[in-house]
């Protein structure tokens, strides 16, 4: 299930109790009372909370990728090169990348995340309760 987050000003973004974009607007806007007057008109954004584990998954091989490229610098500095010392086809590399993810999403944990398909809304802000 998708979970909403908001910011009020494009930068910091909370996570949403609402299920919807205009119940997490409403989030939003209860957090500009006290620093907006009652009746401003503010723009504030609303997204879709993404797990950093699942932003790396999109990145499987190129992941894989970069850490081929770095054990071969690592064996050039003891076996001198001109050309690459590992050699793994291309369609293993993704394999490889789940292999490595698969393990850091067993043994660690992630304190941020990001935010996908951001949509701005203006509110305006009430009266403090």
């Amino acid at each position: 299930m998708t979970k909403l987050c908001y910011s009020t000003n494009q930068e910091d973004y909370h996570e949403a109790e609402s299920k919807d974009c205009e119940g997490a607007a409403q989030e939003a806007m209860e957090d500009l009372l006290g620093e907006s007057e009652p009746g401003e008109v503010r723009t504030v954004w609303v997204g879709e909370k993404v797990e950093a584990m699942e932003i790396l998954r999109k990145l499987e091989a190129r992941f894989a990728e970069s850490v081929i490229e770095n054990l071969d610098e690592w064996l050039i500095d003891e076996i001198p090169s001109d050309e690459p010392i590992i050699d793994m086809p291309k369609e293993m590399h993704k394999g490889l990348g789940k292999l490595i993810l698969d393990y850091v999403a067993e043994h660690a944990s992630f304190n941020r995340w990001g935010v996908a398909n951001i949509t701005e809304h203006q509110v305006i802000v009430s009266e403090a309760a």
